[in-house]
This record gives structure tokens, sequence and C-alpha cells, in this order.
């Protein structure tokens, strides 16, 4: 998968699949990132936000929701729709990972900051 270096883009843009990786995002000299969730009343998977230090091993990161600050790996069904944001500290590449979903569609806007 390519690897986007814009400051704001669309990560993910999925229509009902088993599983989807978003696309991957360079982070790499960024202080963290800000994702946006919007998914149709009838979509029914789990988002992951995850990390890589080389491209090829990913991991789950824990973010927090920005409404609330409840801390986060996932976001599930159709309360996921938020904003969440995610400290980058030793992230190369971030993305976001649709699993288990059978009918909707969702998307993952992000924003990368530098502070």
């Amino acid at each position: 998968m390519a690897v986007i270096y814009p400051d704001e883009l669309t990560l993910l843009d999925a229509d009902a699949s088993a599983t989807t990786n978003g696309v991957e995002l360079y982070v790499q000299n960024f202080s963290f990132v800000g994702v946006q969730l919007t998914a149709a009343s009838s979509w029914d998977g789990t988002v992951t936000f995850e990390g890589s230090v080389d491209g090829s091993t990913w991991g789950s990161l824990q973010g927090e929701t920005i409404s609330d600050g409840t801390l986060i790996t996932t976001a599930t069904g159709t309360s996921l729709d938020d904003r969440y944001r995610f400290d980058l500290s030793g992230i190369k590449l971030f993305r976001t990972r649709v699993s288990g979903q059978s009918t909707g569609n969702i998307t993952a806007k992000v924003r990368r900051e530098r502070q």
C-alpha cells in the first residue's frame, strides 16, 4: 500500500467487507494525530487504530476520545461517530483497520499535527 504524506486526508472509506486496512499515513516527526470517524447507521464493524515503526509490523495504539477523554484502542458499532486523538511518540506510520463488518459504510478522516 502507498504511504501518504499530506497533513489531512481520508484514511478509510470502506463498504461492507470482512477486513480492510486503511491508507498508511507517514507520521514520523509529528506529535499527534486526530481522527474523525463517521459511520452509516447500519454499520456493524470494529475500527482498530494501529501504528508501525518499520512499515511491516503493526500494533494497536491507545488513544482517547476528544469528547470525554475515554481511553480506546478500537471503536465499535454505530456509536463510534466521534473524534479521537493519538500520541505518535516513536511511531513512523499510522492507519485504521476495519474488521467484522458485514453491512454499512465508514469513513475515517485524519489530521496530523506537530506541537
